[in-house]
């Protein structure tokens, strides 16, 4: 008979120290990282959320900052730091309207902040295009900073070299993420992936595109009130038998926007190299120029950057 009180008695400790461990990992999640805006819609965005534990994180969200809705993680990716970018999707929103969010991991909580829904077809907007953020000089973020306090874009579309060196952890931090944070948590993004970032661990955890045919996360399209975004992928494939050539051709082909907008990293033509010789860059000049071959069959509007640093960007006539 004295054994089952026994037996109760540990049964009890190890719930309570169990239940004990769980609140102590609780109280200690922290949110690393301003939350801030990808895959933006007219009903929906995702919210990344960058936590040190796989604990779900959650986001109060409504059109006031009392909220009255909440969403938690769908999933997230891990980061070369083992930290953990949860996305948190908020559904049902209102087209062309504001959107207060707040984010909370644990006891830890984000400010609140507040974004615009994608407005319909015939709405006018303005968007800023921004790349290569490997610069941490203060007078060019202060004059960044300014430009975009002036014309306020509702969405911003980054060309790539978000990072140094995409593997290293702390280059996202310095050179994008510190210095983007106020902008990013009020100003969805659509962005490609440059040389530097590379197609790579760090890279995949930091960026989350919209469902789009490609099925990937490398590349893909979106629409935005008139304008159609091609987001392409120079750090994968895009050889003429390639998913993403075929992808590119396809989607531009049955596109019926006003405004077609192709958005890629290294540049298609160029008329020397970026450092190499010019025999040497001709390969990756013909291979770079696959994707923007199709781009020049119907009429749309090249973003690119990474221009050489000799010779024009345009030696000849682009093909037709």
């Amino acid at each position: 008979m004295s054994a089952q009180p026994k037996n109760l008695s540990r049964s009890s400790l190890l719930i309570g120290s169990l239940l004990l461990a769980l609140a102590v990992e609780s109280a200690h999640a922290k949110i690393l990282n301003p939350p801030y805006l990808q895959a933006v819609s007219m009903t929906g965005v995702c919210v990344m959320v960058e936590c040190d534990t796989t604990n779900a994180a959650s986001v109060a969200y409504g059109p006031t900052p009392a909220y009255g809705r909440t969403a938690t993680t769908a999933f997230y990716l891990p980061t070369s730091n083992t930290t953990f970018v949860h996305r948190v999707w908020l559904t049902g929103l209102e087209p062309n309207s504001t959107c207060h969010y707040r984010a909370s991991h644990g006891d830890d909580q984000s400010a609140d902040a507040s974004f615009q829904t994608a407005p319909p077809s015939g709405t006018p907007f303005r968007f800023a295009f921004m790349t290569d953020f490997q610069s941490v000089d203060p007078v060019q973020a202060a004059i960044v900073g300014q430009l975009i306090e002036t014309h306020r874009p509702r969405l911003c579309v980054y060309g790539g070299d978000m990072a140094n060196r995409g593997r290293q952890y702390e280059l996202w931090k310095e050179h994008f993420l510190d210095k983007q944070r106020d902008l990013i948590a009020r100003v969805p993004f659509f962005g490609a992936v440059g040389n530097h970032d590379g197609w790579v661990e760090n890279t995949k955890a930091f960026l989350q595109a919209p469902d789009s045919g490609s099925h990937t996360q490398a590349y893909y399209s979106v629409d935005y009130s008139d304008v159609h975004f091609l987001i392409l992928n120079t750090e994968v494939s895009s050889d003429t038998n390639s998913p993403q050539y075929a992808f590119a051709q396809a989607d531009l082909s049955a596109c019926t926007q006003k405004w077609k907008i192709v958005v890629f990293h290294r540049s298609a033509y160029v008329g020397g190299g970026h450092g190499e010789h010019a025999a040497d860059a001709r390969p990756l000049q013909q291979k770079r120029a696959t994707c923007a071959q199709v781009a020049f069959r119907i009429p749309v509007v090249l973003i690119q950057t990474r221009c050489p640093e000799s010779g024009p960007s345009w030696p000849g006539t682009p093909p037709r």
